[in-house]
């Protein structure tokens, strides 16, 4: 198992009487990757990058007070560029918050994560109203 790739490998074998089944299973998990900007297109720094489950079947729950469960996130750096590893396949919206102790999730776009596929240069444009 490497945590670096996003890539993880198990091996099992499976007796099946006189033989041994031996199963080599590798599955990698895709990333999303970019960066937030303002409207000019500068880059913001320390923007809270949130990624919420539209329609897949994802084990994370929560209402009102837990609501911040209900998300993933990952937090830009001084350049504003991200990174999510490890992301579940399916439809999200993807928006910023300015922190974590108090959500105030602002929808920017929607993506789409296929199985394997990684989103490279994902730009969270923030609109000109939330850009201060």
């Amino acid at each position: 198992m490497t945590h670096g790739d996003e890539s993880y490998q198990h091996k099992q074998i499976i007796d099946i009487g006189n033989q041994d089944l031996t199963l080599n299973i590798e599955t990698i998990n895709p990333k999303v990757d970019g960066r937030v900007i303002d409207g000019e297109g500068k880059p913001k720094a320390n923007q809270v990058v949130l990624f919420k489950p539209i329609d897949i079947n994802i084990n994370i729950t929560g209402v009102h007070e837990l609501d911040r469960l209900n998300y993933m996130f990952t937090t830009a750096g001084a350049d504003g560029k991200f990174s999510m590893g490890r992301i579940t396949p399916g439809r999200y919206l993807v928006g910023i918050s300015p922190s974590l102790q108090e959500i105030k999730f602002q929808p920017i776009t929607e993506i789409e994560v296929k199985q394997g596929q990684d989103i490279n240069n994902l730009e969270v444009r923030i609109p000109e109203s939330s850009s201060e």
